[in-house]
């Protein structure tokens, strides 16, 4: 895990969709077959909380969840998750996955 960095809503639309559109196929079926990537992007950046891992520059790793705008002191909603295909298998989605928990 070396050159990688964590970080939280520092990722802005460009960012996330740039990395969907490097993941697309990673999902099942492909995310763009789902949702319009660059307005899904849009949304995420401008509503969520946003969980980021980057390479250098490159975002390789997003959760993006409803947490502190949920309407309920209990409840929270992950929209997205993904990890750059080969950086996965290294714990690193867990580790978004726990700072949505940590949040909450």
């Amino acid at each position: 895990m070396n050159n990688l960095r964590f970080s939280e809503n520092l990722t802005n639309a460009a960012s996330i969709f740039n990395h969907f559109v490097e993941c697309d196929s990673i999902f099942t079926p492909p995310l763009s077959t789902r949702v319009e990537l660059l307005e899904y992007a849009q949304k995420l950046a401008t509503k969520s909380d946003r969980f980021e891992i980057w390479q250098e520059e490159r975002l390789v790793g997003l959760a993006a969840a409803y947490i502190r705008n949920s309407k309920s002191d209990n409840f929270g909603f992950i929209s997205n998750l993904s990890v750059c295909k080969e950086l996965q298998g290294r714990g690193l989605g867990r580790a978004l996955i726990q700072k949505c928990i940590a949040l909450a």
